[in-house]
């Protein structure tokens, strides 16, 4: 799968998900809504252009982040 059609299938998931909750009839809030590049495949691709791991995110008060152990597995 390429990052192209993992960032499509995102904003899908996204846009289907702001409508299942607006039957509810609630909302997503904007400012804290983003789609983050997040999991092993991102990981890998930013570790191959020696860029920093992809972007943490808060949920519930922790932080969620891509890590690997030591010897390398995700």
């Amino acid at each position: 799968m390429t990052k192209t059609s993992r960032t499509q299938d995102a904003r899908r998931i996204l846009a289907d998900l702001r409508k299942r909750i607006a039957k509810a009839r609630f909302t997503v809030h904007e400012e804290k809504t983003r789609l983050i590049e997040f999991g092993r495949l991102p990981a890998l691709e930013h570790r191959e252009r020696d860029e920093r791991r992809p972007e943490a995110f808060a949920f519930m008060g922790s932080v969620h982040y891509c890590a690997c152990t030591r010897d390398g597995r995700f």
